[in-house]
């Protein structure tokens, strides 16, 4: 995991937008010169949505894909969003956070 300042992000995450946004092609939006930018392009990644969470975050997704979601998809993005900021906010047991990290440990 990698923890980065706001002023370290790739361009189009810096600025939480008012509505979903979608970056494509990805790689005019990114800087040469920037570490994180430079792995997203050797990643060849092409498209990156972003949509804005009500606590101020964004939820975002990048993928190789050549042409822009449809509004369907966007509102199932927006969908799975909410849904992960809502368990995000549940309390968790320390039992079911130890099978958790282990799951995650055996990837």
């Amino acid at each position: 995991m990698y923890a980065l300042e706001v002023s370290e992000l790739p361009r189009p995450l810096r600025t939480p937008p008012k509505g979903a946004a979608q970056f494509l092609p990805l790689q005019s939006h990114l800087d040469a010169d920037r570490p994180i930018d430079l792995l997203w392009r050797q990643l060849d990644l092409n498209h990156l949505i972003v949509l804005p969470l009500p606590d101020g975050s964004v939820f975002w997704s990048a993928s190789h894909a050549a042409d822009p979601l449809t509004e369907e998809q966007v509102q199932a993005y927006a969908s799975v969003s909410q849904r992960i900021l809502e368990r995000a906010g549940k309390a968790e047991t320390p039992e079911a956070a130890q099978l958790r990290l282990q799951r995650m440990g055996a990837l």
